[in-house]
């Protein structure tokens, strides 16, 4: 194999490992972002919770 052919190959070689890279790096904010809009989510549904994200029940010792 020539010396030029081997060099474009591990050009597309690095290319595609970018692409891959960056695919994974996508992937992984969006699984992140997935995850903590579910847990605001379930967050601003449950009963403890009002809507300006403090605790419903004020009783001293309810919330620790």
């Amino acid at each position: 194999m020539a010396d030029g052919t081997r060099a474009e190959l591990r050009q597309y070689t690095d290319e595609i490992e970018d692409v891959r890279v960056l695919y994974f790096i996508t992937a992984l904010c969006t699984v992140i972002a997935s995850a903590g809009t579910s847990s605001t989510a379930a967050r601003a549904q449950h009963p403890a919770h009002r809507a300006d994200g403090q605790p419903g029940d004020r009783r001293p010792g309810a919330h620790q």
